[in-house]
C-alpha cells in the first residue's frame, strides 16, 4: 500500500555519523507503522486472503511483519513541487536553486503508488526532455 508523504518523514545528513571520508552520513528518518499504514497493509493483507479463498486456496498463512518494511519502492529524497519552500524541484524536475539541475526519476515523487513506477518515471523524463530541448536550451532560467 502507499504510504502517505508526511512532512517529519525526511532525508538529512546525521550531525554525529560520518562515513569513510569523514563526510556526514545520510540519515533516514521514516516510519511506516503509524496507525494510517499498518491499517492500509491490514486491510490489504484481508483482502488478499478473501481473493486467496475465493480462487479455492484451503490454507492460508501471514507472515509476521518484521522491522523493515513489508515491501518497498524507494521513492522521494528530492521531492517534486509547485513551492521551493516545501519541495526540491518543479514539475519539470528543475532544482529550485540550481536552474541548471535536473533531477529525473522516483526521487521526485512526493509517495509512492502501489504499483511499479516504470511508467510514470519514463512519461516523467520525457516531459523533463521536451522542456529542456525545447524551453530551457533556448532561453536558460527557471521553467515555471
Amino acid at each position: 500500500t502507499e504510504n502517505l508523504p508526511y512532512a517529519d518523514q525526511t532525508i538529512d545528513l546525521d550531525p554525529n555519523v560520518r562515513d569513510a571520508w569523514g563526510l556526514p552520513a545520510p540519515r533516514l528518518t521514516y516510519d511506516w507503522r503509524r496507525p494510517n499504514e499498518l491499517a492500509r497493509v491490514e486491510f490489504m493483507m484481508k483482502k488478499m486472503e478473501e481473493i486467496g479463498r475465493a480462487m479455492g486456496a484451503t490454507h492460508v498463512w501471514r507472515a509476521p511483519l518484521g522491522p523493515g518494511a513489508p515491501g518497498a519502492h524507494h521513492e522521494g529524497g528530492t521531492r517534486m513541487g509547485t513551492d521551493p519552500k516545501t519541495s526540491v524541484v518543479n514539475r519539470y524536475g528543475q532544482s529550485w536553486d540550481i536552474p541548471n539541475l535536473f533531477v529525473i526519476g522516483s526521487s521526485t515523487f512526493p509517495s509512492m503508488s502501489g504499483f511499479n513506477p516504470t511508467l510514470t518515471i519514463q512519461a516523467l523524463a520525457y516531459m523533463s526532455a521536451d522542456a529542456i530541448v525545447n524551453r530551457y536550451k533556448k532561453n536558460p532560467g527557471p521553467l515555471l
